[in-house]
């Protein structure tokens, strides 16, 4: 298995479109909007994107989007998306994923992550050390 930090959102479209389909059956999800703002954010040095290879195959990624929080004066670490084929969860593929991107933030000195995650996903985030801060409230 190998984490990879070589990649483009092109070699990852096929798994963000999964998994929007796994969170979201009834979306209707525009691929090619998010590869021109995911390929467009990666220019700017500030989007990082972490992927999980086994043997050639794109099994897994994270990204995040590094931001400046003017209120508390912090760099902080906003983690996107975070998507797993499903016959590699429950493995050391996740942790190892989270962990491989977790380190890229530190070597650019950040220190604070956020990340936002559907309630049944809470465990594993409360794990790698994160608690509520916020709730976020939505209205269509």
């Amino acid at each position: 298995m190998e984490y990879l930090t070589d990649k483009s959102p092109d070699d990852v479209v096929h798994l963000w479109l999964a998994m929007v389909k796994e969170l979201e059956p009834e979306a209707k999800p525009n691929v090619d909007w998010w590869k021109t703002q995911s390929n467009g954010l990666m220019e700017t040095g500030r989007y990082l994107l972490t992927v999980a290879v086994d043997h050639g195959a794109v099994i897994g990624f994270c990204d995040g989007f590094i931001h400046d929080d003017p209120v508390k004066g912090e760099v902080v670490a906003l983690g996107f998306h975070f998507y797993v084929m499903p016959e590699y969860r429950n493995s050391v593929v996740s942790d190892n994923l989270y962990r491989a991107n977790d380190q890229r933030f530190k070597k650019k000195g950040i220190t604070v992550v956020e990340t936002q995650c559907s309630d049944n996903k809470k465990r594993f985030w409360e794990r790698a050390g994160f608690k509520t801060v916020r709730t976020v409230m939505r209205r269509d």
